[in-house]
């Protein structure tokens, strides 16, 4: 991914948000299946969309991601990479 520029967790759109969540956590439970932490995520997101929230604990995974910081950790997987948002504005 050289060369390409990601959004922040800021700029974007709470469907944005809400979609990066999902595809996020539908990710790890395919690469962790047995884990404890796909019962946490779940409970963090549970009714975000009726409630018109994006948990920001995923913002920090995202930022992290983002400014390439998860080395030797499970998010390290490249197929948390393909997840973020790509910067479309500052294309030059």
């Amino acid at each position: 991914m050289t060369g390409v520029i990601f959004r922040s967790w800021s700029s974007l759109t709470l469907r944005q948000k809400q979609s990066f969540i999902n595809k996020f956590t539908n990710n790890y439970k395919k690469l962790y299946p047995g884990s404890k932490t796909n019962v946490s995520f779940a409970a963090l997101k549970m009714d975000m969309e009726d409630f018109n929230d994006a948990p920001s604990l995923f913002g920090i995974f995202y930022e992290d991601l983002r400014n390439g910081k998860m080395i030797k950790s499970r998010l390290s997987h490249e197929s948390f990479n393909h997840l973020l948002i790509e910067d479309k504005r500052k294309k030059k």
